[in-house]
């Protein structure tokens, strides 16, 4: 078997003779940046044999050993997460965590003829506020085992989802009662996101995202979700989320000096396909008619059975799901906003890849996804990047030259999504892009391209010397039809919820943007762009990670747990694809801000001043 030493990780691997070096590398635990699934078609997998460029997924191993050279663009790295609270004071949910350590001295217990159980039973029904409380058959033979030196015992009751059952989890010697820790886990198609929740004190300890290593499988949910309907592909893919989970956790108990053990309760929030693919169940049916999944609500089961590296003993559960394209990231998301209980009309929209949104007020619930892509997460955008250090995220004017920040300082990589939106906003404040979107070849950093990704017009942002990977930063009028295409979507996405139930923009209290642009994102740029309604700027809350955040909520409160049920219950899903309304105002929508520049009577003059300034 060859050697490979892949750097700069300074790693040794054994390879089959005649595989991918993807293939090599991804089963040697070296992740690369294959979004196209390694189809060959999206060049972001290039590794360096000898100073030589390669596709990796085209390249195979042979009997000689090599040395290769993973290029920063290459790789998959820790995604940036703005450090922001994901547990807010919530009256309507009060604090009751999903799962309790109680402990129960030997004075505790009565002693008198009734069984040993019976009365344990008794003492954990009344701290618990509950009626009745169930045990497995291996805790009974526990509790049957005398005592070693401590005085008592703990135990982890779990709150099942109706309020008045519960069942024990574990059984310790000892009172361990103040070391009651939970997981909350995003498990996005793009990224997964890890927090670490005190369940005592109803806080957050801290939190980590990485990339989702399913999307060396390719990036898109639809790709993944063919994967795994092949030999052994639902168990690869089930086996990558959990080793990404893993790592996360890892990295957040050892910070905090806490065991595994210590962990009592998961709660998972992810969109459909991930959910499936998590619980290893096939999730073919979510892309086949009749395009709906195998189960919306999911059991509560050991950590271990999902292959996480969790105490065993812990409750893991997920967040329901409402339909094909609208998940338990959805329905979590939700506690992350008052809508569950405003009198007034709110909107959620999850800027994210089926880009999902939810219209409603604690009367009623109407949801979609617009399959807005994944364009303003950079997949698809020749510079495009998510959210990590070094990622353009802001781009203004300055003395007529379009200048940039990115994610804390670092030398330029690319462009995330807020920078995306700003840029768009301001090559047409500029005069550079028209409104459909075609720039100018007479404009100042515009020029023509013909390389390995296609050939036309682009706008240099960062020039190659001054970028991290020593490439050209730059955004082409490709990038710009795929992000036309994913604000349209999103744009027309609500306009349709609105038409369906009779409202229209302006009855709309609220807008909560959730997604990776967290509090970045500038809303007029986004209403400019044509991307969301043209209201004021204050009703738009840019809520972050509400994914993770709902799952962290479920975690300290049953309540809200109970509260996310019934929601997804209630929520009426409306499919778009199916509305010819839609479509045609979707076509529309693919001017900016939109062919009706009526809709967008702020956003006209935001660009004329913007356009006053710099002349």
């Amino acid at each position: 078997m060859p050697k490979l030493k892949i750097l700069p990780y300074n790693k040794t691997i054994l390879a089959d003779e005649g595989v991918t070096l993807l293939d090599a590398l991804r089963a040697g635990g070296v992740y690369l940046n294959a979004r196209c699934g390694g189809a060959g078609t999206c060049g972001r997998c290039m590794v360096k044999i000898g100073g030589r460029s390669v596709l990796s997924c085209r390249a195979k191993t042979t009997s000689a050993d090599l040395e290769i050279f993973v290029p920063e663009l290459s790789r998959l790295e820790e995604i940036y997460s703005e450090s922001r609270p994901l547990l807010g004071p919530r009256r309507e949910y009060p604090d009751s965590p999903s799962v309790e350590k109680i402990f129960v001295s030997t004075t505790d217990i009565a002693v008198n003829s009734s069984g040993e159980w019976e009365k344990l039973s008794a003492i954990l029904c009344a701290r618990t506020n509950v009626r009745n409380i169930a045990v497995p058959l291996d805790l009974l033979r526990k509790i049957s085992e005398p005592l070693a030196a401590s005085s008592g015992r703990t135990f982890s009751v779990f709150r099942d989802s109706p309020p008045e059952a519960a069942r024990v989890l574990g059984v310790a010697d000892g009172d361990t009662s103040s070391r009651n820790y939970g997981i909350a886990v995003d498990v996005g198609t793009t990224t997964v996101a890890v927090a670490l929740i005190d369940l005592k004190k109803s806080a957050v300890i801290d939190a980590k995202v990485t990339y989702n290593r399913q999307i060396t499988h390719g990036e898109d949910v639809i790709t993944r979700m063919i994967y795994a309907s092949t030999p052994d592909g639902l168990d690869v893919l089930s086996h990558l989320a959990a080793a990404a989970i893993n790592d996360l956790v890892s990295s957040l108990l050892y910070c905090a000096r806490l065991a595994p053990d210590d962990i009592s309760a998961v709660a998972v929030a992810g969109n459909t396909a991930m959910a499936h693919i998590l619980y290893k169940i096939n999730p073919a049916r979510v892309r086949l008619e009749p395009f709906a999944p195998v189960a919306q609500f999911f059991p509560t089961v050991s950590p271990s059975r999902l292959g996480l590296q969790i105490n065993p003993d812990a409750a893991l559960f997920a967040a329901p799901c409402v339909s094909a394209y609208v998940g338990g990231d959805i329905s979590a998301g939700l506690l992350a906003t008052d809508m569950l209980t405003a009198e007034k009309l709110c909107l959620l929209v999850d800027a994210g890849t089926n880009g999902e949104i939810v219209l409603g007020n604690s009367e009623f619930l109407v949801c979609a996804a617009t399959s807005a892509g994944p364009a303003f997460e950079g997949v698809g955008i020749k510079s495009g990047m998510h959210a990590i250090d070094g990622a353009v995220n802001k781009v203004f004017s300055d003395g007529g030259r379009l200048a940039y920040t990115t994610i804390n300082s670092a030398k330029p990589k690319g462009i995330c999504g807020t920078g995306l939106i700003d840029l768009l906003c301001e090559l047409l404040a500029v005069g550079a892009m028209n409104r459909s979107g075609k720039l100018d070849p007479s404009f100042a950093g515009v020029r023509k391209y013909d390389d390995e990704t296609g050939s036309g017009l682009e706008f240099l942002l960062v020039k190659a010397d001054e970028s991290s990977a020593g490439e050209d930063i730059v955004i082409t009028e490709t990038d710009i039809e795929n992000l036309i295409r994913s604000k349209g979507a999103v744009f027309m996405g609500i306009m349709a919820l609105l038409k369906a139930t009779g409202y229209a923009p302006s009855d709309i209290d609220k807008i909560y943007v959730s997604g990776g642009f967290g509090n970045s994102l500038d809303a007029a740029k986004a209403v400019a762009i044509g991307m969301f309604p043209d209201l004021p700027t204050e009703k738009y809350k840019f809520i972050g990670n509400s994914s993770l955040a709902g799952a962290a909520r479920m975690l300290v409160s049953s309540a809200a747990r109970r509260a996310v049920d019934e929601a997804a219950r209630k929520m009426t899903y409306i499919d778009l694809g199916a509305d010819p309304y839609f479509m045609n105002e979707y076509t529309a929508a693919l001017f900016f801000p939109h062919t009706d520049e009526g809709l967008f009577p702020s956003a006209k003059k935001y660009l004329a001043a913007a356009r006053g300034e710099k002349k």
